[in-house]
């Protein structure tokens, strides 16, 4: 049966997702299989996580890998006329082929020579989207390498964000070494730095997904000595609920000074 609502069809990139995460060989090879054989995919974006799904995949409601092994008759153009009505018609830009190949390069995945087209679906108000940054990259990087490097640094991947596990080795403030759930986050935001500056160590901070999100707001900062600084724009029932505390702290070095400055400058909501 063929979905016809958005709930159901991110529901079902939802169980893409877990099996992408999975330790389970079967399932990651599922998901592997899966992905690299589309040729018409939604692309979902929120926060500075991205994905990509085949429709054939996920226009069936309910679907998993048992029901869709088991899916003879199961076809890609009868699903995208299904998502058609959800999403629109697809299309194709240059940038979300690039942003397909970058995420495919993350994630292990082979390239192949398919004609793709594309749905995107943005579930996040972000000031500038992941992708118009990613097309910056692609319109002002004259090297393939570099362009590469700073796309993956973008997403919060590759090896910026390896620099920064190894550094901090765990979240830097809690101390949390669950580290598929750390957000690699910039210090001086991304839109206003220097691709050196994009890939500097010192430049980075790794955070649990709540203080990355208060950080990148501006709700929280450090001061020179590394001690929490939180905003008075919020508001005391928040900060017991984020289990903020005075005592939080960073270990800094003189290198990181600069960025944190400018944070607290710029960024912090005074």
């Amino acid at each position: 049966m063929l979905i016809h609502t958005l709930d159901q069809l991110l529901k079902n990139i939802e169980k893409l997702m877990i099996y992408k995460d999975s330790d389970i060989p079967e399932e990651q090879s599922f998901f592997r299989e899966t992905v690299e054989r589309g040729k018409c995919y939604v692309v979902v974006k929120k926060g500075n996580d991205i994905s990509f799904s085949p429709s054939r995949f996920i226009g069936y409601i309910d679907n998993d890998m048992y029901k869709h092994k088991l899916n003879d008759s199961k076809h890609g153009g009868y699903t995208n006329i299904e998502i058609d009505k959800i999403l629109g018609k697809k299309y194709y830009t240059d940038e979300i082929e690039n942003l397909f190949q970058t995420y495919c390069a993350i994630n292990g995945l082979r390239v192949l020579k398919n004609k793709r087209t594309y749905w995107f679906v943005n579930l996040d108000d972000a000031e500038k989207s992941l992708i118009d940054d990613i097309k910056d990259i692609i319109n002002l990087t004259p090297s393939k390498t570099d362009r590469e490097i700073l796309s993956l640094a973008r997403i919060g991947q590759g090896k910026f964000r390896k620099d920064l596990i190894n550094y901090w080795n765990g979240c830097a403030v809690t101390k949390c070494k669950t580290f598929d759930l750390l957000k690699a986050s910039h210090i001086k935001p991304w839109r206003i730095s220097s691709n050196e500056e994009r890939l500097d160590l010192y430049n980075g901070l790794l955070l649990t997904p709540n203080l990355d999100a208060l950080f990148d707001k501006g709700y929280i900062s450090f001061d020179k000595l590394g001690k929490i600084v939180i905003s008075t724009f919020l508001k005391k029932d928040d900060i017991k609920l984020f289990e903020l505390k005075s005592s939080m702290s960073i270990e800094i070095s003189s290198e990181h000074e600069k960025y944190l400055e400018y944070h607290r400058n710029n960024v912090f909501k005074n």
